[in-house]
């Protein structure tokens, strides 16, 4: 293939008749042209080419932008699930607050009535201690006053003595 400068630099012998050398001349157009054919079909494939690139090119770059909305949208609805869950902890924090005071006020509750409970069997017990001692300590005032009764002196019927008179001094 011929290149630019070759083409220029090419002098063709002058003919005896004051022209060129006809038979050079098409020799040179006909390598010429061949080389020109050449080069006008791969200038029209990579021009072939470079518009296949070029539509592909604007298809990524649609693609690319597709993928930014989506990735942008893919953002919003994260942040959205984020807002959302911080919503739902933070319900489930307060709930969760609130049934523990409710549960801490069951608990009070629940431990004044086992003191209740705790003091009123501590007064049963004290009550029925009592009660057993009262018991005992009539049963010893019965068993005092059978012994005593046992043992008590009887009254004798003792004869009067006789009044005597006393010598008068």
């Amino acid at each position: 293939m011929l290149t630019p400068q070759e083409a220029e630099s090419h002098v063709f012998p002058k003919a005896s008749f004051g022209g060129y050398n006809m038979l050079q001349v098409d020799t040179f157009l006909d390598s010429l042209i061949e080389d020109y054919r050449t080069l006008y079909q791969e200038n029209t494939s990579l021009k072939n080419k470079m518009k296949v690139l070029v539509d592909k090119v604007e298809e990524y770059r649609a693609t690319e932008d597709a993928m930014r909305m989506t990735l942008h949208s893919a953002q919003k609805m994260a942040d959205a699930m984020v807002k959302e869950g911080e919503a739902k902890k933070q319900a489930a924090i307060d709930q969760a607050n609130a049934s523990l005071a409710e549960a801490q006020t069951e608990l009070q509750d629940a431990q004044a009535a086992l003191d209740a409970d705790s003091e009123n069997a501590d007064l049963l017990a004290a009550r029925d201690a009592a009660q057993a001692k009262i018991d005992e300590l009539n049963q010893t005032i019965a068993d005092n006053q059978a012994y005593l009764d046992a043992n008590a002196p009887q009254p004798e019927e003792t004869a009067q003595p006789e009044a005597t008179e006393a010598p008068a001094e």
